[in-house]
């Protein structure tokens, strides 16, 4: 991906929110009160499992559903290895 690409898809998703039904908009409130996330993302923020280990560096958006607010992420942004920070949680 150009850094063109990367320009462009950043200006597209600036004009998109999935915040637009009452209960999203809340829950996008909520999100951006309680963590200081906003709906686009960056290339910056820090992402950990409880253990301390540092999973994402930086996320695409956020995205605002009926179910509920969650992150996207590149596969780029991940850090670790999903399969090793699954075995270091002890995961049953």
């Amino acid at each position: 991906m150009s850094i063109f690409d990367i320009i462009n898809k950043r200006k597209l998703l600036e004009k998109i929110t999935t915040a637009k039904y009452p209960n999203r908009v809340r829950d996008k409130k909520k999100v951006e009160l309680l963590t200081g996330l906003k709906e686009l993302g960056n290339n910056s923020t820090e992402f950990y499992t409880k253990q301390n280990t540092l999973l994402f560096v930086g996320y695409d958006r956020i995205v605002y559903g009926d179910h509920g607010p969650y992150v996207e992420f590149s596969k780029e942004q991940l850090t670790a290895s999903p399969i090793n920070t699954l075995a270091k949680a002890n995961l049953p």
